[in-house]
């Protein structure tokens, strides 16, 4: 499994996440979050353990 398609499905696990994006090349990843489901925090942990990448909120 490609990089970019681990951590999309880990964030698709996420309530209320839609990814937009993920960029392996940028280094990036763009979700939407619906208000008051999953916090940002949890957003960059499902990042982090998809693949051990670092991740912080834009």
């Amino acid at each position: 499994m490609g990089c970019e398609k681990g951590v999309a499905q880990a964030l698709e696990r996420l309530a209320g996440v839609t990814v937009l994006s993920v960029d392996r090349s940028k280094h990036q990843a763009r979700v939407r979050v619906e208000e008051g489901t999953t916090s940002p925090d949890q957003v960059v942990a499902a990042i982090q353990e998809a693949g051990r990448f670092q991740a912080k909120p834009a």
